[in-house]
């Protein structure tokens, strides 16, 4: 089988298989490239359909295991999720991406309209900044920016970037009517720790006005970076973030409780489950939201 390769440059990063018994630990700040803009062109990808209701159905890109290890020069992807300081597992569609969809959709009364051709076309979110962290395909952030807004996508790896989110951005948009404006769209790659700064120096830090996150609670000492970078890149009147997580990760510790109260020690930001799912059968999946004292709830807008 000839070896995948998309027709860009992404630079030369290398990896072995020690990877795989490093720590579940954040590499050290100065061993990770620098938070950067990022500008993805269109290579060719698959792309596939993913139900997210009855009535709403979004395309995402596909990209293999293997055909990630060649991109990131890690053969180690080709076997693990997640190879710390390396890839964190960015080309894999996790559930809690789709139970946020599903939430989202819901949230904001935005059903069928997503795959409608007609003229007139709702977007309730026309207006509003978003930013979804950690958003591997984008799934979520593909969601708001369907619903008009304008909505930047960070992940730590600009593979994931360049070869998936941007592929299921581009063919969503696809989708919508002639007749309507297509929302601004950027992309920024980086550590939590990092990002931050980035987009502070941007004009954006405090910006936001939604915040999206899945599946990034699973490492114990990722989440308060992730609850900084939350705190610093959240409008501070109005704003709200949508955190969707397993209540636990078996064998990396992570999970929503420890986050919860971590949230609430701080004193900083208020947190609550807006959602939970168990079919006793998977682990219990949930859905937080972070808002700052006297802030935006669920439903306000």
């Amino acid at each position: 089988m000839a070896p995948f390769k998309f027709n860009f440059d992404l630079g030369h990063r290398t990896c072995d298989s020690r990877a795989a018994d490093a720590p579940s630990v954040p590499a050290p700040l100065r061993d990770l490239p620098p938070a950067r803009e990022e500008f993805p062109r269109q290579p060719r990808c698959s792309v596939d359909q993913v139900q997210i209701s009855p009535e709403v159905f979004l395309l995402k890109g596909n990209v293999t295991s293997e055909a990630a290890s060649v991109l990131t020069d890690c053969q180690e992807i080709a076997r693990s999720d997640l190879v710390p300081g390396v890839y964190e597992g960015g080309f894999k569609l996790w559930e809690g991406a789709t139970d946020l969809c599903k939430y989202l959709c819901e949230e904001w009364q935005y059903g069928c309209e997503l795959m409608d051709t007609q003229e007139e076309f709702s977007q309730p979110l026309k207006g509003k900044l978003v930013l979804e962290l950690g958003c591997g395909h984008g799934l979520p952030g593909t969601v708001a920016l369907l619903a008009g807004a304008e909505v930047h996508f960070q992940d730590f790896n600009s593979e994931v970037l360049h070869a998936l989110t941007s592929v299921t951005v581009a063919a969503n948009q696809g989708t919508l009517p002639e007749s309507s404006q297509r929302a601004k769209v950027r992309y920024f790659s980086g550590d939590f720790r990092q990002i931050p700064e980035k987009l502070i120096k941007e004009g954006l830090g405090g910006k936001y006005d939604i915040i999206l996150t899945s599946e990034t609670l699973y490492c114990e000492d990722t989440q308060y970076p992730l609850m900084e970078a939350i705190r610093q890149c959240l409008k501070p009147s109005g704003g709200i973030a949508y955190i969707a997580s397993k209540t636990h990760y078996f064998g990396v510790g992570g999970g929503t409780g420890r986050f919860k109260e971590m949230v609430e020690n701080s004193g900083v930001m208020e947190c609550k489950t807006v959602w939970k799912a168990s079919d006793g059968v998977s682990n219990q999946r949930e859905i937080l939201t972070l808002t700052f004292p006297g802030g935006s709830l669920p439903g306000g807008g």
